[in-house]
């Protein structure tokens, strides 16, 4: 009898599952709603994950309806600390319960088995926030992560620092942001004093963050400000690299897989290029954070990597 893996990528603002067997073969996707138990609870958070390997069960039409799931293995957001009770949940839900056996972590342990599966190396996560994970014999070390008041080197970062530069040029206190200026409040809209409401509203964190696109066609724009804010972050991206590695013992000859999509923006991972200059090697993501899921239970649970 072939043997089936699910995997799940889920986070704030949705959930990804995929079926594979035991080639590694991907047989059918599922999407659902967010899934961060941190923001909506263990229950809502289970509710999408099974919704999401649902679907991608019903999309794998060469695989009978009765077919067991030998192992899954769901990354999401708030998956650390409340792994116990969405496992709970989960295990005992269809299809979930008729899986041989079922394991939940963070969405992050998606993004380093997709980029790494057992092998040492590097990690680094910058999107709306920032991290950086190093493996090394069979440890997981981490720098950064510590949420979006403290990252840098993200695109929550990176709005904010914007919006306070243009908020002191508003004030005659930073000459020279004419383009930034112009940018962010075209992406956000109205006046400084109309923000403020946004800003200090319920979801300061999505509202600031999505600012972070017009500070990079700032630059393009040539704002010589957005130019410094976008320097900055990748520089501090590039310091979470060498903190990670030290911590694991990695050196020279490291693989440093990019994810996220700050990460992707041509002028971060131009300045990326920098961390060759330290011995390490770049390169971009190319399996995505649910396959990666679907593999890692392949490995736990399939004998195989």
């Amino acid at each position: 009898m072939s043997a089936y893996f699910a995997g799940v990528d889920g986070g704030g603002t949705s959930t990804k599952a995929i079926v594979i067997d035991e080639s590694g073969t991907i047989l059918g996707r599922g999407k659902s709603g967010p899934s961060n138990a941190n923001d909506i609870g263990a229950k809502a958070a289970a509710d999408a994950v099974l919704s999401a390997v649902s679907e991608s069960m019903k999309q794998a039409s060469n695989i009978s309806k009765d077919a067991l799931l030998q192992g899954v293995f769901c990354g999401i957001g708030g998956g650390l600390n409340r792994g116990a009770e969405l496992q709970a949940i989960l295990q005992s839900s269809l299809p979930l319960r008729q899986a041989a056996r079922l394991a939940v972590g963070s969405d992050a342990e998606n993004l380093i088995f997709a980029g790494l599966g057992m092998s040492d190396g590097i990690v680094l996560i910058s999107g709306t926030g920032s991290s950086c994970f190093a493996q090394a014999g069979g440890r997981v070390y981490q720098a950064g992560g510590w949420g979006w008041l403290f990252d840098g080197g993200c695109g929550f970062e990176i709005a904010r620092t914007a919006i306070e530069r243009v908020f002191e040029y508003h004030d005659g206190r930073a000459p020279g942001c004419q383009i930034l200026h112009k940018c962010i409040f075209e992406a956000l809209g109205g006046e400084p004093w109309e923000l403020l409401s946004q800003i200090y509203g319920e979801n300061p964190r999505k509202y600031i963050a999505s600012a972070a696109l017009a500070v990079f066609r700032a630059a393009d724009l040539g704002s010589a400000e957005a130019e410094l804010i976008i320097e900055k972050n990748a520089d501090y991206l590039i310091n979470l690299v060498s903190a990670a590695a030290k911590a694991a013992g990695l050196g020279s000859g490291t693989k440093v897989i990019l994810s996220g999509g700050v990460a992707g923006e041509p002028r971060i991972k131009n300045r990326l290029e920098g961390l060759r200059g330290l011995g390490f090697l770049p390169e971009t993501l190319t399996i995505s954070p649910e396959l990666g899921a679907a593999l890692k239970a392949k490995a736990l649970f399939g004998g195989g990597t």
